[in-house]
């Protein structure tokens, strides 16, 4: 009995600490996150500080007007060397409707007026 006790507790213990290696089935960061931070870091390198809430802020506005996926906007800002490089990459989104407009609108008021001059 107590062979049996001690097989079924070496089993438990082995699948505990395999689990415990194993995934835990949250993706890592997804597409959306991935293409914020990449945008935040391309304003970065123009000067840009406090700029991960506008990115995350003006991301969607864009994901909206051009019909695009999070994973083809993170790959064209991934493929931007430039925060330039990053405005050519969506040339062929149209502009913003009345709305988005307003959303991007309220996006930028919340930067600095510093930051607000390195991006534009």
């Amino acid at each position: 009995m107590m062979k049996r006790i001690s097989i079924i507790l070496l089993a438990v213990l082995t699948l505990a600490i395999t689990a415990c290696g194993g995934s835990s089935g949250e993706p890592s960061d997804s597409a959306q996150d991935r293409a914020v931070e990449r945008y935040a870091e391309l304003l970065e390198g123009v000067g840009a500080e406090d700029v991960d809430e506008f990115s995350a802020c003006v991301l969607p506005v864009l994901k909206e007007t051009s019909g695009l996926s999070w994973d083809d906007i993170a790959t064209r800002l991934d493929n931007s060397s430039t925060f330039e490089d990053s405005e050519e990459q969506f040339d062929d989104v149209p502009d913003p409707d009345d709305k988005d407009q307003t959303t991007l609108l309220a996006c930028f008021a919340e930067l600095s007026e510093e930051d607000l001059q390195k991006i534009i």
